[in-house]
């Protein structure tokens, strides 16, 4: 039997960091010619399955084994350029030291402690150094990130698959490493959760309360969510835009925390907005990943700053706007595989205008572009299995 290990940010509660793993393994597990078991790895020990989440072993305790010919999978998200010290950052560790040794410029000493911290030998931990491993299937499934202090066509070499999920990390490494037959461009696998948690199956795994705010809004309602850091510097903007959306559409507003880690607070940032606007709407206070994607499958429109709240929206054909062109990773995703109109971020100022036009009519050939993304992100999943199937 196969050991395949996914490894990435699976310790926290963001949640398209819990996806992942999800995901992976109901693909892997679906291959009926592959017999194998999956662990699930982070920087630290875990459990969040009381979000939905999975348990995790510290990749500093990975064991492979050499006469079996293990699999690693690095399973998605900004882990190409993801930083030890801001890693260490989002378990709530070292933040008030970060500033202050990046304002005294010693951040080296930061970053020190932070390997220390998390037992790992690397500035960047998810970039594997296969040398360390003497057998072993190294894939990376659908990720992003800029990392300019490693070479790209040594890093590339040692990698036996790789996808990238948006077009201009995708250009950036073709130009670096000129290997452009190594990388494959593929949407985010979280895209397949339309297609593993269908309607049925995430009915059975809600809670009350997220049963409560359908029964509440029956007649319909919004879904919006931004990160605790975009809210305070946009706070008198976001307020005026929903206030005059509501009083347009009459449709009430779900304040959604999707990341609840440290460096995201989405539910600290929704809360000023609760506590400030005076329109119907809601601020849920225990909802799991099978919540969030519960409540964006049944929203008329989902309007956020996360990057898996928009894939969530796209991959069960519901209208969606990316928040602030400054995010990177979601324009450029949108840019990528968004459908027409909906290809890119917009400005705080611009959500009553776009949600208006959005709401007034429609957008055709949604569920028809949803259904070809999930077409694109099953090929990468078939092409990672036949990896691990001829390893």
């Amino acid at each position: 039997m196969k050991r395949v290990h996914l490894y990435g940010a699976f310790d926290r509660f963001n949640y398209g960091d819990l996806l992942f793993p999800l995901v992976l393994k109901k693909a892997i597990g679906s291959a009926s010619d592959i017999d194998c078991v999956c662990e699930c790895y982070g920087l630290i020990a875990s459990d969040l399955r009381r979000f939905g989440g999975v348990i995790t072993k510290p990749i500093s305790d990975l064991d492979i084994d050499k006469a079996n010919k293990d699999i690693l999978i690095v399973a998605g998200g900004e882990v190409l350029g993801a930083h030890i010290s801001y890693l260490y950052n989002c378990f709530g560790k070292g933040i008030a030291r970060s500033r202050i040794m990046n304002k005294l410029r010693l951040g080296c000493i930061n970053s020190y402690i932070a390997r220390k911290k998390l037992r790992v030998n690397s500035n960047y931990p998810f970039i594997i150094n296969k040398k360390e491993y003497e057998e072993i299937c190294l894939i990376y499934n659908a990720v992003s990130g800029e990392n300019a202090s490693i070479e790209m066509n040594e890093f590339l070499t040692s990698v036996d698959y790789i996808s990238i999920r948006d077009k201009d990390v995708y250009r950036s490494m073709c130009d670096k490493c000129h290997r452009e037959t190594s990388l494959f461009l593929y949407p985010d696998s979280a895209t397949l959760i339309s297609e593993y948690f269908p309607f049925g199956y995430l009915e059975t795994k809600i809670g009350r309360e997220t049963k409560e705010i359908i029964n509440l809004f029956g007649d319909g309602y919004i879904c919006f969510q931004a990160a605790e850091r975009f809210i305070n510097t946009n706070i008198k903007t976001i307020l005026s835009e929903l206030i005059a959306l509501y009083v347009g559409q009459q449709f009430p507003i779900v304040l959604l925390p999707i990341g609840r880690a440290h460096m995201h607070n989405d539910h600290v940032g929704l809360a000023r907005i609760r506590k400030h606007i005076d329109v119907p709407c809601v601020l849920p206070k225990d909802n799991t990943i099978y919540d969030i994607m519960y409540l964006i499958a049944n929203s008329k429109l989902f309007i956020g700053t996360s990057l898996h709240g928009n894939i969530t929206a796209m991959s069960y054909a519901v209208p969606y706007i990316g928040l602030d062109g400054r995010i990177r990773k979601l324009h450029s995703y949108l840019q990528t595989w968004g459908i027409e109109g909906l290809d890119g971020c917009v400005d705080y100022v611009e959500i009553g205008s776009k949600a208006k036009r959005i709401l007034a009519s429609g957008i055709p050939g949604l569920s028809r572009h949803s259904e070809i993304l999930v077409a694109k992100a099953k090929e990468n999943i078939q092409k990672i299995i036949t990896v691990i199937k001829n390893y």
